[in-house]
């Protein structure tokens, strides 16, 4: 069995947060050149509401949303 690594607080803050900060950067940026975000939520198929808390919150998608 693979044990999990552990992740302590300070990890999360320093490393694992601003990676995921500049992640969400890209994809808005990527977003707002393909029509915003109630296009691109039309277009793939998921609610707008769904995209928007993706962006801007802390919200953990399903993998199916992000599949689409």
């Amino acid at each position: 069995p693979t044990e999990k690594p552990k992740v302590t607080f300070e990890t999360l803050a320093d490393r694992v947060l601003p990676s995921v900060l500049e992640h969400k950067k890209k994809l808005r940026e990527l977003i707002e050149r393909h029509g915003g975000v109630s296009e691109v939520a039309r277009r793939a198929g998921i609610p707008q509401p769904s995209l928007s808390r993706l962006l801007n919150g802390a919200s953990r998608p399903r993998q199916t949303t992000l599949y689409k």
